[in-house]
């Protein structure tokens, strides 16, 4: 407040996530109460975000009835030699939309003479995309109107391969810091067509690329293919792919923070006891893996990454795995290959035959005196599943 008055602030520009109130009336009460001191003496303007959609009942975002799109109310108004526009990123500002209609036509009212500068206020920055559609017109709507010199992230989802081929032309791939590919259909391409996508994205991440997403298709692609580094990637998601193929991969991300990935084909006989790469960046790691074989590999596995603080941990295994319900063999894990964890959630699915199926599995690990004193950092919950192939109690 009294920065506000030493200062002279003529207006208050507060574009969007006002209050946070969201349907609560006491909230909002207590906001206004806050601000009064400084909107009685400067005018206060404000814009819209989602955090405004303060109504129960959805009618088109809004559920006042006011004029205007979807009862937002576009705001242009002039302070001296200044003109500002709030326009609201929620509603449809493409070309052609009513509000892109409106900007327009505001934009060429002013006169640049008199009113040389112009402020254009929005909450959400256009430095990411979402390409979900295989339609060519949207395609080429999203051509039309978007600057692509300013995206950052990019998100692929539900389109076909041979779309993706064609969009990553348009893109700046070389300054993407965040590439995103999802639930792709499940065609059979040639693999020269991978091999095509995934120079191109990899390509990217000797550059700028932190974080990448790969759809469960990647695991068609030779990786072995994969001949640099990637020195800035933080994250990696990988949908479903061989534990090999991920190995070879974390071969070239020297400084991987966080990984996620789901694993098939629990071997790592081929790859496991060659793979001298540590990664000492490792700290957040998601894992759901089917069908463990031997709980060694997990200690093999976590010699690579001794720097975890947190690991999320989803694990399939027979019963002849009894290792893995023992909470001492778990403690031992932790205290020899993860000093620095802080954070764990385990859980474990343990097929058993059906005479067995009546065992509390579950209960030595709410019992043991360790998973006790780390709790509720520490969860483990074991489930206990038949076996399909298991006949003796039909």
């Amino acid at each position: 407040m009294a920065r506000t008055i030493s200062i002279k602030i003529t207006y208050l520009l507060h574009i969007d996530d006002i209050s946070y109130a969201r349907g609560i009336g006491a909230l909002w009460d207590a906001f206004t109460t806050q601000i009064q001191p400084i909107v009685a003496r400067v005018p206060y303007i404000v814009g819209i975000d989602n955090h405004e959609y303060d109504h129960i009942i959805e009618r088109d975002k809004d559920s006042s009835n006011a004029s205007g799109l979807g009862g937002f109310r576009l705001r242009c108004f002039g302070v001296g030699s200044i003109h500002i526009i709030y326009y609201s990123t929620e509603h449809d500002f493409r070309r052609l939309s009513p509000q892109y209609i409106w900007i327009e036509q505001d934009l060429r009212s002013v006169n640049r003479s008199r009113t040389p500068w112009l402020i254009v206020g929005s909450r959400r920055q256009c430095r990411s995309l979402k390409v979900s559609s295989n339609d060519e017109d949207a395609q080429n709507n999203l051509y039309s109107y978007l600057n692509f010199s300013t995206i950052r992230a990019v998100t692929f989802q539900s389109i076909r391969l041979q779309k993706l081929v064609s969009f990553i032309q348009w893109l700046p791939m070389q300054q993407l810091e965040s590439i995103k590919i999802t639930k792709m259909d499940c065609h059979d391409y040639a693999i020269d067509m991978y091999e095509q996508v995934w120079s191109i994205i990899l390509g990217a991440g000797r550059n700028r690329l932190r974080r990448l997403h790969v759809p469960y298709q990647f695991n068609r692609w030779n990786i072995d293919r994969l001949s640099f580094d990637l020195p800035t990637v933080e994250y990696i998601n990988f949908e479903y792919i061989s534990t090999d193929q991920m190995l070879i991969f974390l071969r070239h991300t020297p400084n991987l923070g966080r990984l996620k990935a789901h694993l098939y084909g629990f071997d790592w006989g081929k790859h496991l006891y060659t793979f001298n790469s540590v990664l000492p960046k490792l700290k957040h790691l998601n894992l759901n893996l089917q069908y463990l074989r031997s709980f060694e590999l997990l200690n093999h596995f976590f010699v690579l990454c001794p720097h975890l603080t947190h690991l999320i941990l989803k694990l399939k295994a027979r019963e002849n795995t009894k290792t893995m319900l023992e909470p001492k063999a778990w403690q031992t894990l932790i205290e020899q290959y993860l000093p620095d964890l802080k954070y764990l959630r385990l859980r474990l699915s343990i097929f058993l035959n059906h005479q067995h199926d009546r065992r509390n599995i579950q209960s030595p690990f709410d019992h043991a005196g360790y998973w006790l004193q780390r709790r509720p950092h520490f969860q483990v919950i074991v489930k206990r599943k038949l076996c399909p192939w298991d006949m003796s109690h039909m």
